[in-house]
């Protein structure tokens, strides 16, 4: 590499290899129809719940409206999970495609490139949670006429989709750069997800009454229930913390876990290629 290349490279600024990074995503077509389709699927499962209280509640309308941030909540939490998942997958993909070991001829500085690709993942699943929350905010002011709608509780709602999405999204996308492998990826994913909280509540129903405070607090850490309980900015649950405050403090610590053995496996990669 001649010197000038080498001059360019070590001048490269973080914001470009990020800059860099959302442009290859929004450049593909599969992950514009990907992201079109989580979003989808989020504004569906809102409008559906904004539907079912109109359908159901004696109050119609009205009882629709009050549910809006409930909506809201439903449709974040649908498209960071599916964010999520989407990261993971792409993560694990881009190590054993190759994409990895290109981009390190281009940005060498592992830990630059490392938080450029995680940067650029949360920035466009932080637009997905929006756009979704936002449409299915719409069609609860269009249901109710503006009217019964706790516009506080539904700006909470938004800012609790801005927050946790792109979180979500990073916490996948490095899960699947740990794995490396896109089976073994999706299996830690599914056992996170679905197997461990299943697991852990069928054990709250046979365990003594001693155990329960230690397996609630278990059912709570898992990475699924944390999700979701940081987008509960609705939840009355009482407790010495807010239920949302509690899920971020989780998930926080899930990512910071995550994180640290994710870059001490990408410090490493390609080394044996």
């Amino acid at each position: 590499m001649s010197p000038h290349v080498i001059d360019q490279v070590a001048a490269q600024r973080w914001s470009t290899v990020v800059g860099s990074e959302v442009r290859r995503h929004l450049g593909s077509r599969r992950f514009r129809a990907r992201m079109a389709v989580i979003v989808g699927l989020g504004v569906l499962a809102g409008l559906g719940a904004l539907a079912f209280v109109a359908a159901f509640d004696p109050r119609g309308a009205e009882g629709a409206a009050g549910s809006a941030p409930v909506a809201v909540e439903t449709a974040a939490g649908v498209v960071a999970v599916l964010a999520g998942l989407a990261a993971l997958s792409s993560a694990a993909a881009e190590t054993t495609d190759g994409t990895v070991l290109s981009s390190l001829l281009v940005v060498p500085n592992r830990l630059r490139l490392l938080t450029a690709r995680a940067v650029a993942l949360m920035m466009t699943g932080a637009v997905a949670g929006l756009l979704a929350a936002g449409l299915v905010l719409g069609g609860g002011f269009a249901i109710s006429g503006g009217t019964g709608i706790d516009v506080r509780l539904a700006a909470m709602s938004m800012v609790a989709a801005a927050l946790v999405v792109p979180l979500t999204a990073l916490l996948g996308f490095l899960t699947g750069t740990l794995a490396r492998r896109g089976a073994a990826a999706m299996a830690v994913a599914m056992g996170a997800l679905l197997v461990l909280p299943l697991a852990i509540g069928a054990a709250q129903l046979a365990a003594p009454p001693a155990l329960t405070p230690l397996l609630s607090f278990a059912l709570a850490a898992t990475p699924g229930v944390a999700v979701m309980q940081a987008l509960s900015v609705t939840s009355s649950q009482p407790g010495a913390l807010p239920v949302f405050v509690m899920g971020l403090g989780m998930l926080a610590a899930w990512i910071v876990i995550v994180a640290a053995a994710a870059h001490a496996r990408f410090r490493r990669e390609g080394h044996n290629a």
